[in-house]
C-alpha cells in the first residue's frame, strides 16, 4: 500500500510538472496529458488550482529547499547500490550506501556531508571497540527513523529488516506504534479522498442542475413563441373574417 501510495504521488506530481505550467486555465486544459481523460484533468487542473492546494505545494517547495542533505545516486534506486556493493563475504552497511550515494563524481560534498563523513570515518576508524554496530552509529549520526523506514535503504525497509530483531518489550510497543501511525494516515487518506469526492459530487450536481434549467429556459421560449404565434394567426383570421362580414353588410 505504501508503494502504491508513493507511486499515485509521483505520478500525479509529474503530470503537474510536465502539463500544468502553462500561463492560463484554458492553456492547461487544453495541455492535457494523452493518457488523462477530459473529465479527470479538468477535476486535476481545478484542484491544482484551489488556494488552500497551492499554498501547500509552496510550503513543500520550500521544506524542500531546507533539506541539508540531498542524495546524488540520480535515478538508480538504493537496493540497486546495495545489491551492486554486495559480495560473497560483505553485506554493505548504511554508512557504506551514504558514502557512496552522497558524494559528487569529482569527490566534492557539502560542509554538513563533510561533517557526516567524518564522523564516519571516525567510527570506521574505532569500529573494533565500538559499543553499537554501524548501522546503529549512523542513526545517531543521521537523526532517528522516520516513517517507518530506514536512511539510505529506501522504500520498505523497516528497523527490524536492518538492525535485527528488538526485544519483546520494544518490537511489542513499536508494532503498536507502526499500526497506530498506519490507521492515522488511512483515516486521513479516507478523510481526504471524502472531501475530494465531495466536492466531485458538487460539482456535478451544480453543471448538471445549469444544464436542466438552461433546457427549461429553452424550452419555456419555444413554447412562448409558438403561442404568440398562435395568437398572431387567430388575430389575422378574426381580423379577416370581420373585414369579410363588414363589407357584406355595406353591400
Amino acid at each position: 500500500m505504501q508503494s502504491l501510495g508513493d507511486k499515485y504521488k509521483n505520478w500525479k506530481a509529474n503530470l503537474k510538472k510536465k502539463f500544468i505550467e502553462k500561463n492560463t486555465y484554458v492553456e492547461r486544459l487544453e495541455n492535457r496529458p494523452p493518457n488523462v481523460t477530459v473529465e479527470d484533468w479538468k477535476w486535476l487542473v481545478d484542484y491544482w488550482n484551489k488556494p488552500e492546494v497551492q499554498a501547500v505545494a509552496e510550503k513543500n517547495s520550500g521544506n524542500r529547499a531546507l533539506l541539508e542533505v540531498l542524495h546524488t545516486g540520480g535515478s538508480k534506486s538504493f537496493a540497486c547500490y546495495r545489491e551492486d556493493m554486495t559480495t560473497e563475504d560483505y553485506e554493505p552497511t548504511q554508512i557504506d550506501l551514504f558514502m557512496k550515494t552522497h558524494a559528487k563524481k569529482n569527490g566534492k560534498v557539502t560542509e554538513i556531508l563533510v561533517c557526516k563523513h567524518e564522523k564516519f570515518d571516525e567510527y570506521l576508524a574505532n569500529q573494533e571497540s565500538a559499543s553499537l554496530t554501524p548501522n546503529e552509529f549512523y542513526i545517531t549520526a543521521t537523526g532517528p527513523v522516520r516513517h517507518g523506514c530506514m536512511h539510505g535503504y529506501g522504500l520498505g525497509a523497516p528497523p527490524s529488516k536492518v538492525l535485527g530483531p528488538k526485544t519483546s518489550g520494544q518490537s511489542s510497543f513499536g508494532s503498536y506504534s507502526q499500526v497506530c501511525n498506519k490507521l492515522g494516515n488511512v483515516l486521513n487518506e479516507m478523510d481526504q479522498l471524502k472531501t475530494n469526492m465531495c466536492e466531485r459530487i458538487e460539482e456535478r450536481v451544480q453543471e448538471e442542475t445549469k444544464k436542466i434549467e438552461e433546457r427549461v429556459q429553452e424550452e419555456t421560449k419555444k413554447i412562448e413563441e409558438r403561442m404568440e404565434e398562435r395568437i398572431q394567426e387567430k388575430m389575422m383570421a378574426f381580423m379577416a373574417q370581420y373585414t369579410q362580414q363588414f363589407q357584406q353588410n355595406r353591400r
